[in-house]
C-alpha cells in the first residue's frame, strides 16, 4: 500500500512538472509572436552613424574649386560653408553657396552611393542641412543650406551624423552640418 501512495504521488507530480513545462512553452511561443508583430510594426530607427559622421569630417578637408581672395587659394568644405554663411563670391562669379551645394552632393553621392531604386542599393536618399547656432539660446537658429536627394517614403531605416565648426569669438555660435540618410 506504501508503494501505490508513493507511486501515486511520484505520477502525480510527474503530471504536474509535464503541465508546468507545457504552460512555459505555451507563454514563450505567444510572446515571441507578439515580438515579432511589434517588431515589424516599429517605425524605422534613427541612429547615429560613425560612417555618416565620418563622412561628413572628410568633406570639410576636401578642396573644391573656389577661390575667394586669389588663386590658387580654393577653399576647403569647412571653409566654404563659412564663405556661403558670409554671402561670398568665387572669383568666377559662382556664389560659395552654388559651389557648396554641388561638392557635398557629389561627395555624398559618391560616398553612400544613394539611389531610388532599392534592388539597385542600400541607400534611397538623404538630406543635408546646414545651419548657424548662436552661443545664444534665446536667439533662432539661421540657415546657410538645405538640400535632399531622394524620396522619404517607407525607409526601412534611417541613420545619420553630424559635424560641427566652431566660429571665432566675433561670431559666438557654430555651424552645424547635418546628414540624414534613408535606407532599403
Amino acid at each position: 500500500m506504501k508503494q501505490t501512495i508513493e507511486s501515486k504521488k511520484s505520477k502525480h507530480s510527474q503530471q504536474e512538472i509535464i503541465g508546468f513545462v507545457l504552460i512555459i512553452v505555451i507563454v514563450s511561443i505567444i510572446g515571441v509572436i507578439f515580438l515579432s508583430i511589434s517588431l515589424r510594426r516599429a517605425e524605422p530607427s534613427e541612429q547615429t552613424s560613425i560612417k555618416i559622421s565620418n563622412l561628413l569630417e572628410a568633406s570639410m578637408y576636401y578642396t573644391t574649386d573656389c577661390a575667394i581672395g586669389f588663386v590658387p587659394q580654393y577653399k576647403d568644405g569647412q571653409n566654404l560653408i563659412k564663405a556661403c554663411w558670409n554671402d561670398d563670391r568665387c572669383l568666377d562669379g559662382r556664389t560659395a553657396c552654388e559651389v557648396l551645394n554641388e561638392t557635398l552632393k557629389n561627395i555624398i553621392q559618391q560616398g553612400l552611393e544613394v539611389c531610388g531604386d532599392e534592388n539597385k542599393c542600400k541607400n534611397k536618399a538623404y538630406k543635408v542641412k546646414i545651419y548657424y547656432s548662436p552661443l545664444d539660446l534665446e536667439l533662432q537658429n539661421e540657415e546657410i543650406l538645405k538640400f535632399q536627394e531622394g524620396i522619404f517614403e517607407k525607409c526601412k531605416s534611417s541613420f545619420g551624423g553630424s559635424h560641427f565648426i566652431p566660429l571665432s569669438s566675433l561670431d559666438a555660435g557654430t555651424i552645424h552640418i547635418e546628414l540624414e540618410v534613408c535606407g532599403s
